[in-house]
């Protein structure tokens, strides 16, 4: 009880100083109240799941090996062990998991991307990763764009897993809104985009929402990642509506940064390139 109400105040201080997250607050409530009209179909996910792999592999049009190569790398080891060692602090922990940081990685180092595109930071997992990647790489830029969660003291620790030095990086810009307030604008001054990792408003009217509005934005052959798929049937009416297969890897559990027990989901698509 002290927890719901702790929480309802901060979204209450929230709303007061920034009247503009009160539609924000609205459809996150909203989505909650009308989830199960969306799950008719979730079972599918578990069904259609193949190993991370090959799922890459066949989206990236690449051998196994390459793609194992990669993700076996000893740079990538290095960072893992290094965001396994950051401690979230006790405030911040509601703040949720990692996305699949293997697959982030591994897509930026093969595909090369020049223009990334990131919502949903939270503890900045994949961020850090990503940076990682484009530095690796030698190239690109990542923008981000996160909306604190409504809880009391959690927006400090935004990206706080990311180092000092990516965190500096002229690669990387920090947007701080909904994907609402920020995407319009934003989308509009980066340009096309070859690589989006979508991990924030996990609600079926907001996934759909996003991917709808940065799908005419995404250059031909550009990588989606869309993280946590299983909530509901966004993902499969997503990419049902492109007339495209889905392609959905489960995500790891009970090792290293992820440290949950649930069986999560991963959807990936590649726009194609006509």
């Amino acid at each position: 009880m002290r927890a719901a109400v702790s929480r309802a105040l901060a979204v209450l201080q929230r709303v007061t100083r920034d009247p503009t997250l009160v539609p924000e607050v609205w459809r996150k409530l909203h989505g909650r109240l009308i989830a199960r009209r969306y799950q008719r179909r979730t079972r599918l996910y578990a069904e259609l799941a193949v190993p991370c792999v090959d799922g890459l592999a066949r989206m990236l049009d690449v051998e196994p090996a390459v793609v194992q190569t990669v993700m076996n790398g000893e740079p990538l080891r290095g960072y893992l062990a290094d965001l396994e060692a950051y401690r979230v602090p006790q405030q911040a922990r509601a703040m949720g998991g990692a996305a699949f940081l293997e697959v982030c990685y591994t897509i930026v180092r093969l595909t090369r991307p020049k223009v990334v595109l990131e919502t949903g930071v939270a503890h900045g997992y994949s961020t850090a990763i990503m940076l990682h990647a484009l530095e690796d790489n030698n190239e690109g830029e990542l923008h981000s764009v996160d909306l604190p969660m409504f809880l009391p003291g959690v927006a400090a620790f935004t990206g706080g897993a990311v180092p000092p030095r990516l965190r500096a990086s002229p690669r990387w810009e920090l947007l701080v809104g909904s994907d609402r307030q920020v995407l319009p604008s934003l989308l509009k001054r980066i340009g096309l985009i070859d690589c989006f990792l979508y991990d924030s408003d996990k609600s079926y009217e907001g996934m759909l929402h996003t991917w709808r509005l940065v799908w005419p934005h995404l250059r031909p052959g550009a990588v989606l990642v869309l993280d946590d798929v299983q909530a509901h049937d966004a993902f499969l009416d997503f990419v049902g509506a492109l007339g495209l297969t889905p392609l959905i890897i489960p995500k790891p559990a009970r090792q290293g940064v992820y440290r949950w027990d649930d069986v999560y989901y991963v959807g990936l698509v590649r726009k194609p390139q006509t």
